[in-house]
């Protein structure tokens, strides 16, 4: 992926982030994800993650110390950008939601038509 001027885009430590801030391995990252944005802008460093914080079983714990970390670091002068980038997690939280609900429902029913196509004589 290139931006504008043709420069190529990575990030470095990609997977680790992504880690850190909850997102699926076999989903494309959220990009509304507060979380995320803390440490991509620089709210906050992996370094200054508290240690018990960083166990796999913290992972909501670790999610909201890194928002409140965003929501500090923005200050009251961006109190507004905070607010809005809230609704849009939130969004993208509701979007999933539906998402996983309908991929369920389509198993459910591809599984019932095969089902039912086997009772046919």
């Amino acid at each position: 992926m290139t931006d504008l001027w043709g420069v190529s885009s990575y990030r470095v430590c990609d997977g680790l982030l992504g880690q850190l801030c909850g997102e699926a391995e076999d989903r494309p990252p959220s990009y509304f994800s507060l979380a995320r944005l803390a440490l991509d802008w620089g709210a906050a460093r992996v370094s200054e993650i508290p240690a018990e914080l960083l166990a796999s079983d913290a992972r909501s714990q670790r999610i909201e110390w890194l928002e409140r970390r965003l929501e500090e670091w923005l200050g009251d002068e961006h109190r507004e950008l905070f607010e809005n980038l809230t609704k849009l997690r939130d969004a993208d939280d509701a979007m999933e939601r539906a998402r996983n609900e309908m991929e369920e429902q389509a198993l459910t029913a591809l599984i019932q038509s095969h089902a039912t196509e086997g009772d046919r004589p």
